[in-house]
């Protein structure tokens, strides 16, 4: 019957009006490390949404691979990832800003007073054998890598699981500051610092395919907030999305 075709015609219909009510409105799109979303994009989100409250806004979340590759076709605008880039196949990246992140070893404060102000890390891996591993780099830092070898046993985890066995006691692990922030401002983790170990941090980027996007007023104002963001959870080690003051202070 006819009747099939006409309902088929008519969600045509709906969805080409759908499609041009949101290119009326606008559309903003950006991929992010599943790790930065919360503290680089929650709060830059809420307050680009009352500047723009009738913009449709879409925010990817993946590994550096899957955001390099959403940039790559095009598939997002504005993309947050590990700095520099080592994908052989995305080369044209520009950097906005680039902040660089501390990454705190981390034990349970009771653990951490056991091992007092200044261990080894023969003695922290004595008193918590078991090793969190957790990919925040594209490759690992010698400082981890040195460390993993040492552990006698390691455990590579996602980000949640991780964190709750190192509020257990159960393991030791480098977390970036911004996953375990809270954790150590309410007494759930603390940061020690073996006197054998080198400090380590991780550079990650806001980069687009090309600055001819930030003609786009609402795109450069949302990149703006994220870059605010950015001071809080880092150091700014270059931007040009900043006020001249900012940058360089």
């Amino acid at each position: 019957t006819f009747l099939p075709y006409a309902r088929r015609m008519l969600a045509a219909a709906q969805e080409a009006k759908e499609a041009l009510r949101r290119s009326e409105r606008g559309k903003v799109s950006i991929g992010s490390l599943r790790s930065l979303v919360t503290p680089l994009i929650t709060e830059s989100l809420l307050r680009f949404q009352q500047k723009y409250p009738s913009v449709d806004v879409v925010i990817h979340e993946g590994r550096q691979a899957q955001i390099a590759t959403m940039l790559h076709e095009r598939e997002i605008e504005l993309g947050i990832l590990c700095w520099p880039n080592l994908d052989p196949l995305v080369t044209d990246l520009e950097p906005l800003l680039v902040m660089r992140e501390r990454v705190p070893l981390v034990v349970t404060p009771a653990i951490a007073a056991e091992l007092g102000p200044s261990p080894r890390i023969d003695d922290v891996l004595k008193r918590v054998p078991r090793l969190i591993s957790i990919p925040w780099w594209q490759v690992y830092p010698d400082p981890a890598v040195a460390l993993f070898r040492r552990a006698p046993v390691s455990v590579e985890l996602p980000t949640g699981p991780a964190r709750r066995l190192a509020t257990k006691g159960e393991g030791v692990g480098f977390f970036v500051m911004s996953a375990v922030a809270a954790d150590i401002a309410e007494g759930r983790l603390a940061e020690i610092r073996p006197i054998d170990v080198d400090p380590i941090h991780r550079d990650i980027a806001m980069v687009v395919r090309h600055k001819g996007v930030l003609e786009r007023e609402m795109l450069r104002d949302f990149a703006t907030e994220i870059a605010a963001e950015c001071q809080t959870a880092g150091t700014v080690l270059e931007s040009t999305i900043l006020p001249q003051a900012a940058n360089a202070a």
